[in-house]
């Protein structure tokens, strides 16, 4: 029924409309020419130039975006020379924990001894993976990948089971402590190297 109404309203404005315009139409002003045609001309004219200006401002979010991004690769830059790179490729770390058996469920203190938090971390991991085991995810021991760093929550609707998976750390002054959750199969060796940024 309100749709009805609608249509029925929406009908009789047109229909308004139009005969509205020909009666102007059909009484011509000093010019001779429709008040509505100078009207219409001019409602035309503000279209394109919303048009318009709706194009410069996409422009200028564009132009915005990319500064903010170029502003990123800048401290990036900045930093990795403050690491000691050269042309991309950072020197050896100024603290490298090598590769530490990690139990699940547990955590690790790395003592590095910079005496700073001024410094980036990279936090490797690997699993033991022994002749016959399953590949999954397919990583091969001894090559050493970042998944499901940070942790994870997963769920299984099929054997209604949570899983607490993935590796992540802490950084401190002089430590750096790396914790394992209690169910991830993924992580069985961890490795810290830490460059110093100042």
């Amino acid at each position: 029924m309100l749709n009805y109404k609608k249509g029925a309203v929406l009908a009789i404005v047109v229909i308004s409309t139009f005969l509205f315009g020909s009666i102007v139409t059909a009484v011509p002003t000093n010019g001779g020419e429709n008040p509505l045609d100078e009207l219409w001309e001019r409602l035309l004219g503000i279209e394109e130039e919303v048009e318009t200006i709706s194009e410069e401002v996409d422009d200028l979010q564009t132009d915005l975006d990319l500064l903010e991004r170029i502003h990123e690769l800048e401290i990036r830059i900045e930093i990795l020379e403050n690491c000691g790179a050269t042309e991309g490729v950072l020197p050896a770390p100024h603290a490298d924990s090598g590769w530490i058996s990690i139990e699940k469920g547990d955590s690790i203190t790395f003592a590095h001894g910079l005496d700073s938090l001024e410094y980036i971390v990279d936090l490797q991991s690997r699993y033991d993976l022994e002749e016959g085991d399953p590949i999954t995810p397919p990583i091969l021991y001894p090559h050493f990948h970042n998944w499901e760093h940070g942790g994870d929550w997963t769920y299984s609707t099929i054997y209604e089971t949570s899983d607490k998976i993935g590796v992540w750390y802490e950084a401190y002054g002089n430590t750096v402590v790396v914790m394992r959750a209690a169910d991830d199969p993924y992580s069985d060796q961890v490795r810290i190297r830490i460059w110093k940024t100042n």
